[in-house]
């Protein structure tokens, strides 16, 4: 994001808005005083006179709705780009070393774990939020990882206790 951009707010769409900014206003024409500024979901920001348009480019936009369909649609393709996408990742070097640390052993029951049955559990879920960054990662056996589903670590916890 450019560094004059300092104050958002939530449009009536739901989509970050910048305020009037004299800094921002002499970036642009200078003749334009109505307008909202907005933040493209490339990055990129630029002025609309109109509150429903969402994107800087038709090229944007068409990117956007092609990426949508394609999801919606099952194709796996672009649903490994959309995971690829979000924010954080790791290495293969990474995820190693943090198997070797934790000794391979399972995070939830601490059960010796051969190479081949490790499984890569994540603390707070992507679906909940939480990004694939290597300290959001655990080593688990498969069948922790099954009954961890979708739980946030504090969630599953809590879960243990009660069942035992």
């Amino acid at each position: 994001m450019n560094s004059f951009c300092t104050k958002f707010s939530k449009g009536r769409t739901g989509i970050p808005v910048m305020h009037k900014d004299s800094q921002l206003l002499s970036r642009f024409s200078t003749t334009r005083t109505r307008g909202l500024y907005r933040v493209c979901q490339c990055g990129e920001s630029f002025v609309s006179t109109r509150d429903y348009v969402r994107w800087c480019s038709t090229k944007c936009r068409k990117q956007f709705y092609s990426d949508r369909r394609a999801i919606a649609n099952g194709d796996w393709r672009a649903i490994r780009k959309a995971r690829h996408d979000m924010l954080g990742s790791h290495t293969r070097w990474e995820w190693s070393q943090k198997v070797k640390a934790m000794n391979s052993t399972c995070y939830w029951c601490g059960k010796l774990l051969t190479k081949f049955e490790v499984t890569k559990d994540h603390l707070t879920p992507v679906s909940r939020g939480g990004s694939d960054r290597i300290d959001n990662l655990v080593p688990a056996c498969k069948k922790c990882n099954s009954k961890k589903s979708s739980k946030t670590e504090s969630e599953y916890r809590a879960f243990l206790l009660a069942s035992a």
